[in-house]
């Protein structure tokens, strides 16, 4: 009788941490769990404080310490092997999500028998490209090379890691798509808002207030000033709409002392209550992603698909990932479904409506302008592209490629 497998994933950010990364792969563990897969979770201890092993909706996460020092990695390298080597039941294969030490850590005492399968983000391969990745970043090609399937957000990520060595037919491209939207109708928003206002006063919303959320996922101090300059100027200048500044990784003390020099912290008020993503995209009236690149493997995607109004930094991977999407989709709107949708960066394009450039704080004020004074343009353009990352989940995509690369005696699905 074939048995439930056993999937390793690996990733250096994960629940409680509510970041870009941890959102998708907390939703798609999920989803394997419902699929028949037993799924373990591999990840950092972010605080001493936080316990070493614990499950979160049927996940089983283990946790380790980060180390620092000159020998941190072989620290890590030890922690790793001790904290896998005390599980009973060895794992089917291995998920690799992003690129870090622990990662980097988890490959090097992998199995070679079991098969790997490594996912990148876009920011990960410009990190690579760039040399920001930690101290492992000089054998994460060579550690690369052991992977079964790798899988990139768009062709341009593709494109690069086959530059650098890795063999073509491995390389697939994963759609950041949808297939739930969030429940945004009134009585659900009204509870929502319920809630969180008890849980934390300063965000209590009137009847009719409006709410901009914004996000940051990481967190550039140098750049704090032309992100949230705009915001607060646009929320002091108007009546009747709040704004909250969802960050992590202790960044929202830094974000909170900002917002108290420049006198703004009533009006733009740093909760950090939103563990889960879908409170604050039931609330947000606007969704404002201000970093060039980021949010594009979960928040992004995931708010389009509810159809929340969303204003998003220009960033050329944005482009990448809704084609992507628009290609993971064209059996359902037809061949010729790109120049339907128009996606490419041209005035009519519904991104040209949804996307500003990140360096010029002007261009924020007046797109934030706009959206005050004619709501509809920004919706339309959102309702345009619903259908896009509303659709087949980058889930089942997943689920595709991990029937390949394990054994099909064990991959069945609800057994």
């Amino acid at each position: 009788m074939p048995h439930r497998p056993r999937l390793l994933v690996t990733t250096a950010h994960f629940w409680p941490v509510a970041s870009d990364v941890s959102g998708r792969i907390q939703a798609e563990c999920a989803g394997l769990r419902r699929m028949g897969i037993d799924v373990t979770v591999l990840t950092y201890q972010q605080d001493r404080t936080w316990p070493d092993e614990l499950h979160v909706g049927g996940i089983h996460v283990l946790r380790v310490p980060r180390p620092r020092g000159i020998l941190a990695y072989n620290t890590l390298r030890g922690s790793v092997a001790r904290r896998l080597s005390s599980l009973a039941r060895p794992f089917d294969g291995l998920w690799c999500y992003g690129a870090s030490d622990l990662v980097a850590a988890t490959v090097d005492d992998w199995n070679g028998g079991q098969p790997v399968v490594w996912q990148w983000t876009a920011d990960d391969l410009a990190a690579l490209c760039e040399g920001r990745l930690p101290q492992s970043s000089r054998r994460m090609m060579v550690l690369h090379r052991r992977s079964d399937r790798t899988l990139v957000p768009g062709r341009t990520c593709a494109r690069f890691l086959v530059s650098r060595g890795v063999a073509a037919e491995t390389v697939l491209t994963v759609p950041s798509t949808v297939e739930a939207a969030v429940d945004r109708t009134i009585g659900a928003r009204r509870e929502t808002r319920l809630a969180v206002g008890q849980a934390y006063y300063d965000l209590f919303l009137r009847g009719r207030d409006r709410l901009l959320a914004v996000w940051l996922d990481r967190l550039v101090p140098s750049k704090i000033a032309s992100w949230l300059d705009p915001v607060g100027r646009f929320v002091e200048e108007r009546r009747g709409i709040r704004a909250c500044v969802v960050c992590w990784g202790g960044d929202e003390r830094r974000v909170d002392e900002f917002l108290r020099d420049r006198g703004w912290h009533r009006l733009v008020v740093v909760p950090g209550v939103f563990s889960d993503f879908s409170d604050l995209l039931q609330l947000a009236d606007l969704l404002l992603i201000p970093q060039p690149g980021e949010g594009l493997g979960w928040v992004f995607p995931q708010a389009i698909a509810s159809g929340v109004p969303t204003l998003i930094a220009q960033h050329e991977a944005l482009q990448d990932v809704c084609d992507a999407a628009l290609r993971q989709n064209d059996d359902l709107y037809g061949s010729d479904s790109r120049r339907v949708m128009r996606l490419h960066p041209t005035s009519a394009s519904p991104l040209a409506a949804l996307a500003y450039d990140g360096i010029v704080s002007e261009q924020l004020t007046a797109r934030l302008t706009q959206w005050w004074e004619e709501p509809h343009c920004v919706q339309q353009a959102v309702d345009q592209l619903q259908r896009v990352f509303l659709a087949r989940d980058s889930l089942h995509f997943l689920m595709d490629t991990l029937r390949r690369v394990i054994p099909q005696q064990c991959v069945q699905p609800g057994s």
